[in-house]
């Protein structure tokens, strides 16, 4: 018998709770990545250290600090919100990733909590205004 997509669905929704609250209680964030099935199966899981701002500290989010100037951005602009000016939606800067010159932003859609891929100069061609994240603990 096989191990299939859906019996790594399933394993995934029965540990989803204690996942959860065993990152709460280690202070960090744990999500499952990418599996693979068949004769046998393994499931990638994501650990990242949760921040002073309240966010993960990704590989991804240290490399927007490193290039985000390649792409005319302040390391503040990270976690940042703006508006596509192509679709109207609204999307969170997550990281950068280095090896895909071409798309090489990563920003989260705050509707539906995916990551997409947009082109360098986003911000350069269309002027889209970033709203940075509010430092934790300043007054509102």
């Amino acid at each position: 018998m096989d191990v299939t997509r859906q019996n790594l669905q399933d394993i995934q929704a029965g540990l989803a709770p204690h996942l959860k609250e065993l990152g709460e209680k280690l202070g960090l964030q744990l999500k499952w990545g990418r599996g693979v099935y068949g004769h046998g199966a393994y499931l990638k899981l994501e650990v990242a250290a949760i921040g002073d701002n309240g966010n993960p500290s990704t590989t991804e989010s240290k490399n927007f600090e490193l290039y985000c100037h390649m792409e005319g951005l302040e390391p503040e602009d990270l976690w940042g919100t703006f508006v596509d000016p192509a679709t109207g939606g609204t999307f969170q800067i997550v990281g950068y990733n280095p090896r895909a010159p071409r798309m090489p932003l990563l920003c989260k859609d705050m509707a539906n909590g995916k990551t997409y891929k947009f082109r360098a100069g986003l911000f350069q061609r269309s002027k889209a205004p970033i709203t940075r994240q509010a430092p934790v603990g300043a007054a509102g």
